[in-house]
């Protein structure tokens, strides 16, 4: 990604004992390549247990390797995923 680029995340929730969508909240995080948190929300999934979230990416950020993180509150372990991303700037 680029400096004022969007980042797009999906994640999709089932059930583990039938594979049924889930209707639940889902936390989503952004972690700069520092370890710093840029961005905690909740999102609720649709009636397919998809949730989508949309994190713009500043015109002057922390460039470098960064963390997607999304997790089921409340679910224990496994109910979590992550993601890297790379933002870098343009170079022609």
């Amino acid at each position: 990604y680029k400096p004022g680029q969007v980042v797009r995340l999906r994640a999709l929730a089932l059930n583990a004992a039938d594979l049924r969508p889930l209707a639940r909240n889902l936390s989503f995080e952004v972690m700069s390549p520092e370890g710093f948190k840029l961005i905690k929300t909740m999102k609720a999934t649709d009636e397919y247990g998809v949730a989508e979230f949309t994190f713009p990416i500043a015109q002057e950020p922390l460039l470098g390797r960064h963390l997607a993180q999304v997790a089921v509150p409340g679910a224990g372990a496994g109910a979590s995923a992550q993601a890297p991303f790379s933002v870098e700037e343009y170079v022609l």
